[in-house]
């Protein structure tokens, strides 16, 4: 098997493993599904630019697509490292992710807070329109403008 051709194969192989070149750019960032099935189809060279350049994207080492075959425990080896690196990334990203859950929780809560004061800044506008008991509430009476005429009739009617 010559140089290109164990190239593509090994690319074929890893992309067929990732579920084909969609799952594959998806799962290493900067790689381009449509510049990978021109690699595999033999439209785009997969010469030694392109090897150096996809090796850098995907994150193996230099060499790996020009290497001979591998004895079986090494590619296990590989793979486990792979996926141990796999699973350290996942958990620092649910870690990111719960860092900015709370984050956003506590901002929320800030505006929910500075709502409020800014409706109650002279302390008698507590109290929302709605949840005002229908035989005492106008709308004047907690700083709403007044319905039109129609509008309020229908309100109190029901």
């Amino acid at each position: 098997m010559d140089l290109r051709a164990r190239r593509v194969e090994k690319l074929r192989q890893m992309v067929n493993d990732a579920g084909g070149p969609a799952a594959f750019a998806r799962l290493h960032e900067g790689v381009n599904p449509t510049y990978v099935s021109q690699l595999l189809n033999g439209t785009a060279p997969f010469g030694d630019r392109a090897v150096e350049k996809m090796e850098k994207l995907i994150g193996l080492p230099a060499g790996t697509f020009d290497a001979g075959e591998a004895d079986p425990d090494t590619q296990l080896a590989e793979r486990d490292r792979v996926i141990a690196e796999l699973r350290h990334q996942l958990a620092a990203s649910r870690a990111r992710e719960a860092r900015a859950v709370k984050l956003l929780t506590e901002a929320a809560s800030l505006l929910v807070d500075a709502e409020v004061l800014a409706l109650d800044s002279a302390g008698s506008k507590s109290r929302r329109f709605e949840d005002a008991p229908a035989e005492v509430a106008k709308p004047s009476d907690y700083g709403y403008p007044p319905l039109p005429k129609a509008k309020a009739q229908r309100k109190r009617a029901s």
